[in-house]
């Protein structure tokens, strides 16, 4: 298996992968094909065209070394301000800014918007500390400068991710605690202080109802069980999702953060009776600022505490936020003159210096074990793709093999940017996704009549929630290319599309309207096996249409009878061949029984040899020589019914007839060769519906 690569996380910068959300705006940035972008997060999309203009993909993965990085350093001097104890402030920084609470944020560009978020936020609290260590020394016009400085900062923080969209409330307590702290005089500083909250205050509540998942049903919901849910769900996160199932280093792990947690636990209690906190800047500067990390870390989990899909990205921020806030509670008891203590404060750096050193090798073999499989299946997949040219008129469609992992959820707009980087055609579509999914792709009907990366027909509510479709998006107007794994690899086939009974099989490059249709499969007796060499799709009609959307989905060219509409068609018998009839039936049941009249009851279509009628909920199939066979099958509001005709044999003979797919018995004669009436029947009884209707040589 192609799984068994153990690929290493370098060669992620050295290939064209993108993961999820990535193929389609990372994706089209790069082929530079416009596309619209969440207003939300502006600045951070603006930011991807940006990079994707200076430096194609490399520069979007390098951007995700970097991010950390400049966390990892602003971290360090905030601390450092508040401490001499440089090793023990560097291990906090790096410990909080690479601990693995979610692996994708190292690979995953669009998703690691809590990541530049939290970037943003120390730079900006970098500049607020400065603003309250010197508000006394500076001149009023660049204390308003900074505190307007930070404003700006927060503001586009807010526009970059979604995780903190409520941080420009900071502003509030940080105007109300430069007020009090001056109280005494008044400067054009405190009046930037009053009008910099209010603006932003402005701006926030015009973006209130923006948040990225309002637009979902049940994908939000405001109540403190939610609430405390996501916050169960978030030490989940913490603290076992990251660990890496090996007993040295989980040994490692909880031992040194025993020993940690033991040690400071101590020097609280001897720092409890001590009348003064001391660190290397005053009270007056301290407590402000953790206060003003507590509310932080408070308000960027408020936007996820209210997701019903909380995912691990949506605890990067408060996690980081709150291990600087925990840091500098840290630094500031180790610097305590505690009477006695000095082994304490030997024992808590070395254990902190230990525990950042297992999270360091943690982080690196957690992001290699969720990457590796994701870049093994990508290669494969380029290695497939590679071998030949492909044309804006293309569409792909992959099912991969069994246990193996793809990058695209089976979903249209990802699978659908994903080939479009991989083969760097920009028109070309597909879909991409797991055996897991096939049960989808049946389902949901496999094509649509126009693409469109989104679209309500993608949608659907399953137990009051949105759902997005698997599998659903090729068109019918596209040489198609299908590829199925056979004993691990990636092969391409024909794809044989059997919709409950009739059978079309695309040969690789064909469009769906040129292949021709065959009841091949059908006989007067039994349907044989399907060729194990053949991408075999058994479609049915898709159930997930768009609101209001009245097509019934039928998958070919389709006669649409209106209630006073009708066609004539004829089936010509040859002297030593035989024929087959295949219909498709898409209409609604009938009201209650009434007198039979000219117009009474309808009649979808009248055959040499038979009738079909539509009475109440059924449709009946009466013969009209020989026997007078009668056969009945209830109409389907959601699901077309599907009507197969097989001549037995030349000459005078018994035709089969096949329901859904279903032998049903035999009419005792033919019944297809004549003049066919589609829409109607005798007289005036006219159908109204949608219907398909082939004939085909045996």
């Amino acid at each position: 298996m192609v799984l068994g690569k153990g690929l290493s996380i370098s060669s992620y910068f050295a290939s064209s992968y993108l993961f999820q959300d990535d193929t389609i705006f990372v994706g089209a940035a790069y082929l530079g094909s416009p596309i619209s972008t969440p207003q939300t997060q502006s600045l951070y999309y603006g930011l991807i065209d940006i990079l994707t203009d200076f430096g194609g993909l490399p520069a979007i993965k390098l951007m995700l070394v970097l991010m950390p990085i400049v966390t990892c350093v602003f971290m360090f001097k905030i601390l450092r301000s508040f401490t001499n104890r440089s090793l023990v402030a560097a291990a906090i920084s790096v410990f909080v800014t690479l601990y693995p609470v979610s692996p994708e944020q190292s690979f995953f560009f669009t998703g690691a918007h809590p990541t530049s978020g939290v970037m943003l936020f120390v730079i900006v609290a970098y500049v607020y500390l400065q603003l309250l260590q010197h508000q006394n020394a500076w001149t009023p016009i660049r204390s308003g400068l900074y505190f307007l400085l930070c404003g700006a900062g927060f503001y586009a923080i807010s526009r970059t991710s979604p995780a903190f969209t409520l941080v420009p409330l900071l502003m509030l307590p940080m105007a109300a605690h430069a007020l009090w702290r001056d109280r005494a005089r008044l400067t054009a500083f405190h009046g930037v202080c009053l009008i910099v909250p209010a603006g932003l205050f402005i701006l926030l509540f015009a973006n209130a109802g923006n948040y990225h998942y309002s637009a979902l049903v049940g994908w939000t919901e405001i109540s403190l069980n939610r609430t405390l849910a996501n916050l169960s769900a978030s030490m989940e996160y913490i603290f076992r999702t990251p660990f890496v199932r090996h007993p040295i280093l989980m040994g490692l792990s909880a031992f040194s953060l025993l020993v940690f947690i033991t040690a400071m636990v101590a020097l609280s209690v001897r720092s409890f009776h001590q009348a003064n906190w001391q660190t290397r800047q005053p009270a007056q500067v301290f407590w402000p600022f953790v206060l003003f990390l507590l509310l932080g870390a408070a308000l960027v989990f408020g936007p996820g505490s209210i997701t019903t899909n909380y995912l691990d990205r949506y605890v990067v921020a408060p996690f980081q936020i709150g291990g600087l806030l925990l840091g500098m509670v840290v630094v500031g008891l180790l610097d305590q003159p505690h009477a006695n203590s000095q082994r304490l404060k030997v024992i808590a750096p070395l254990a902190l210096f230990a525990l950042t050193a297992v999270t360091l090798v943690q982080s690196s073999v957690v992001v290699k074990q969720r990457l590796s499989p994701l870049l093994a299946t990508h290669d494969q997949i380029v290695e497939v793709l590679d071998r030949r040219e492909w044309s804006n008129n293309d569409q792909i469609l992959i099912l991969l093999p069994k246990g193996e992992v793809e990058s695209t959820g089976g979903y249209n707009h990802w699978s659908t940017w994903y080939l479009r980087v991989l083969t760097k055609t920009p028109g070309l579509i597909g879909l991409v996704g797991n055996q897991k999914y096939q049960s989808d792709m049946q389902a949901n009907g496999l094509f649509i009549d126009t693409y469109r990366d989104h679209d309500p027909i993608f949608w659907f509510v399953e137990d009051g929630v949105s759902q997005r479709a698997h599998m659903l998006g090729l068109t019918r107007d596209r040489a198609t290319y299908a590829y199925t794994g056979i004993d691990g690899e990636l092969t391409l086939l024909p794809l044989k599309l059997l919709w409950q009974g009739a059978e079309k099989t695309l040969q690789p490059g064909q469009r769906f309207q040129d292949a021709p249709g065959n009841n091949a499969s059908l006989t007067c007796d039994a349907s044989p096996p399907v060729s194990r060499q053949t991408f075999t799709v058994n479609l049915s009609t898709p159930r997930r249409q768009a609101p209001g959307n009245a097509s019934t989905g039928l998958a070919a060219p389709s006669f649409v009878a209106t209630g006073q509409n009708a066609e004539f068609v004829d089936v010509v018998e040859e002297a030593a061949r035989t024929k087959s009839v295949h219909f498709v039936l898409a209409g609604r049941p009938d009201g209650p029984f009434q007198p039979y009249s000219k117009t009474y009851p309808q009649m979808p279509l009248l055959a040499p040899g038979f009738g079909v009628y539509l009475q109440g909920d059924k449709y009946h199939f009466q013969e009209r020589q020989g026997e007078q066979q009668m056969f009945t099958v209830p109409v389907r509001e959601h699901l077309p019914t599907v009507v197969d005709i097989v001549d037995c044999g030349p000459g005078a003979s018994e035709n089969a007839l096949y329901l859904n797919g279903t032998l049903q018995g035999k009419f005792s004669n033919d019944v297809i060769y004549g003049r066919w009436r589609l829409g109607a029947g005798f007289e005036d009884r006219y159908w109204t519906g949608e219907m398909i209707w082939t004939q085909t040589q045996n």
